[in-house]
């Protein structure tokens, strides 16, 4: 089962409630393996499969570019979606569909990065109570 080493890893540190971490460790040895490993594979199930695409690179370069210009961003788009392109803000608006759907009309194929004036650059997303799968 043990399958986390076909991917390229990050390492985090993650709070696992009491109960959830006691579980990951009857599972590890009940099937011989890392406790680590058996929290990896059941988050590996858990989440959907996101691709990467093609632009990847691309994006990366833009959320650098957002990264760089948030301080600025977030005193004019606060609670706003902003669209970017080439480290350039080309709309914004409080309905990121209909912001979406704007820049797709005029820009089809282009990387553009849509991303919500918030006051943190990256919003931590806590991972509350995750199941164990077996």
């Amino acid at each position: 089962m043990g399958n986390t080493e076909e991917f390229i890893t990050t390492l985090v540190t993650l709070a696992v409630p009491d109960g959830v971490y006691q579980q990951a460790e009857a599972v590890a040895r009940t099937e011989n393996r890392a406790v680590e490993e058996v929290l990896t594979d059941t988050l590996v199930r858990a989440l959907p499969e996101m691709p990467l695409t093609p632009n990847f690179a691309e994006m990366v370069i833009e959320g650098q570019h957002y990264e760089k210009l948030h301080s600025q961003l977030v005193k004019k788009y606060l609670g706003q979606t902003v669209a970017m392109l080439n480290g350039t803000v080309i709309d914004h608006d409080h309905d990121i569909d209909n912001l979406i759907e704007r820049v797709r009309a005029i820009y089809p194929t282009e990387t553009i990065l849509f991303r919500n004036g918030e006051l943190e650059v990256n919003r931590v997303l806590p991972i509350r109570w995750p199941r164990l799968l077996r």
